[in-house]
């Protein structure tokens, strides 16, 4: 049996989403293709519905905190054409915040959810927007990496296991 590669390249994606909507791409790698966040429900529509590109799946959807802002990563899905699709947008930490894609893919109620619970992103027009993991009350986001700095908050265990300054045996 012989496996071949299912993502479509970034190259390729990028070039497919300029055709349909010019000023929407920003970047791409290899393997992802960073999007506007103001086009993202126009794209990701478009990528839904055109059988061409058919990614009727939302197979993952999750953030990453790159410190100075975060990383919100689209994994897409074809079932009938075989092909893996991934997009980015890029957003502000001060106004994290994008709009929802419930109304394209259901299954982002949940991750969005938790996207919004973990890292403090908002999605606007979601229609349950609350924490999944953590209690009403929760002090923070606990995968942001400004988490254990937080002012006047003392989150988590005051310390390791086994840890004593200076010394890190057991």
């Amino acid at each position: 049996m012989v496996l071949t590669n299912l993502q479509v390249p970034g190259k390729e994606l990028s070039e497919i989403i300029t055709e349909f909507s010019s000023d929407s791409v920003l970047d791409f790698s290899e393997d992802w293709v960073q999007i506007d966040k103001s086009n993202l429900l126009k794209i990701l529509n478009f990528m839904h519905t055109n059988s061409n590109i058919d990614a009727a799946q939302l197979c993952n959807l999750t953030a990453v905190d790159m410190l100075d802002y975060f990383e919100v990563h689209y994994h897409l899905q074809s079932l009938d054409l075989k092909k893996l699709y991934s997009l980015k947008v890029i957003i502000d930490r001060d106004t994290s915040s994008l709009p929802s894609i419930c109304d394209i893919y259901l299954g982002a109620n949940l991750q969005e959810r938790e996207i919004f619970d973990l890292f403090g992103i908002t999605f606007t027009n979601h229609p349950d927007l609350r924490r999944i993991f953590l209690w009403e009350g929760f002090a923070g986001h606990p995968l942001r990496k400004d988490f254990l700095q937080m002012e006047n908050v003392t989150p988590g265990l005051p310390s390791f296991p086994f840890e004593e300054e200076g010394k890190q045996n057991r």
